[in-house]
């Protein structure tokens, strides 16, 4: 089944691939190590597109972010129900490609997808 949402493009890229939803928020400056690309302290976010409902935290988060780019570990893209300044800033820094406006109900469970295509404002879920 393919479920579609209309998403705003904050970072532009068109990308395909495997999907991961957190459903909380994400302090990127203590729930993410960009050097061994660790969210949460279990999930690897290398090559994935990440759903995370919204950031919390300090500003030092947009570094964090740029620092999965340079430890050659970023997502494919961040998706978001609101994006923040820290997390927009961190996307445009490290070119990862960043979308919001998603439903927050999308994030009631965590879970993996195996495969989400984000083109032309269109995000698509296969599930």
């Amino acid at each position: 089944m393919v479920i579609k949402y209309r998403v705003r493009t904050i970072v532009e890229g068109d990308v395909e691939g495997k999907g991961l939803v957190i459903n909380q928020a994400v302090s990127l400056l203590g729930d993410l190590d960009p050097k061994n690309g660790v969210l949460l302290g279990k999930y690897f976010v290398k090559d994935l597109i990440l759903f995370i409902p919204y950031g919390k935290g300090s500003t030092v988060g947009s570094y964090v972010i740029y620092g999965l780019k340079k430890y050659s570990n970023p997502p494919k893209a961040i998706v978001m129900s609101r994006a923040d300044a820290v997390t927009i800033t961190g996307c445009i820094l490290a070119d990862i490609p960043l979308f919001d406006g998603l439903p927050i109900e999308f994030f009631k469970k965590e879970r993996m997808i195996e495969r989400v295509r984000i083109k032309d404002n269109i995000c698509e879920v296969f599930e």
